[in-house]
């Protein structure tokens, strides 16, 4: 019987022991590892993805902002392309116009008569009168101061041929920069020089 009294004594303390182990820590503490390795990782899985609501929104923002994106840069350049277009055509169709107007222009300049003469441009009454009235005193003139000095009757009229012919020059360019612009409306285009594409110098 007092057998028994010591082991039913002596198991309460195997009992105490067992429990304490277990509350004191050890020297080499051990960690329980709680993340997953890259290696581990289905990282393509569809479970991953596809079933994943916050990952489809990502990818429908990006999906929509992307779009967005593309539509306006192709918005931009089908402008850009339009502006490009209509500038390329109003030059090529300048330069047809041009083209056109200085083949037309040589053609007519080239049937016209080169020989212009003073007698061939018609003057008004007043000029006429006048030129008339200057040559006849000067050649009066002349001839009163003949016996001094000869020359200058022959001095006077030289004087006046050669006015009178650059004046008729003059009114010859004049008329015909009048006709060119009355063909085709030329006189509405702007780029055009008249004075440089007829001058004196074509009828000399």
């Amino acid at each position: 019987m007092k057998i028994h009294y010591t082991n039913i004594l002596l198991f309460p303390l195997k009992l105490n022991i067992l429990v304490n182990t277990h509350k004191k820590p050890s020297i080499t503490p051990r960690h329980i590892q709680t993340t997953r390795l890259l290696c581990e990782c289905e990282l393509f899985a569809p479970q991953n993805y596809d079933n994943d609501p916050e990952m489809k929104s990502v990818m429908q923002k990006f999906h929509d902002r992307t779009t967005q994106r593309f539509q306006e840069y192709d918005e931009r350049l089908q402008e850009k392309r339009q502006i490009c277009k209509d500038t390329c055509d109003k030059e090529i169709q300048k330069i047809i116009l041009k083209d056109k107007i200085e083949k037309e222009l040589t053609e007519k300049l080239s049937t016209l008569q080169t020989d212009i003469h003073s007698d061939a441009i018609p003057t008004c009454i007043c000029e006429k009168s006048l030129a008339d009235k200057m040559e006849k005193t000067c050649l009066k003139c002349g001839g009163v101061l003949g016996t001094a000095v000869p020359e200058l009757g022959l001095i006077g009229g030289s004087v006046i041929y050669s006015a009178a012919q650059s004046a008729a020059a003059k009114v010859g360019v004049e008329k015909a920069i009048e006709l060119m612009k009355d063909i085709y409306y030329l006189g509405n285009v702007s780029f055009i020089d008249w004075t440089n594409l007829i001058n004196v110098g074509n009828y000399s």
